[in-house]
């Protein structure tokens, strides 16, 4: 059985089960992920996947940086480059996004 709550770095950590489903879930729909400072406070990330022939995920690309820079207000600009190079190497490396 899964602990009621998940173990955090810093208070902006997901630690609840379902708001972690939610935040996968619009990860999923959107393409990208965010780290909103979860790991380490003032540091920020942006992530998308790369996927094999198999539509598994077998390595991501990413962009990390101060929250100063990478910044929420730039998250759809920054996903969206970033899905973009992930697609890129998925289809060039012979890859194949999941089916959703």
């Amino acid at each position: 059985r899964l602990p009621r709550m998940l173990s955090g770095y810093t208070p902006n950590t997901i630690t609840d089960h379902q708001a972690l489903r939610r935040e996968l879930a619009q990860t999923r729909a959107r393409g990208w992920a965010v780290d909103n400072e979860e790991r380490t406070i003032g540091m920020r990330c942006i992530a998308a996947p790369v996927f094999n022939s198999f539509g598994e995920a077998v390595a991501g690309v990413s962009l990390s940086g101060p929250s100063v820079r990478v910044r929420p207000d730039k998250d759809a600009e920054f996903g969206a480059l970033i899905a973009g190079a992930a697609d890129d190497i998925t289809r060039s490396t012979g890859g194949t996004p999941p089916r959703v």
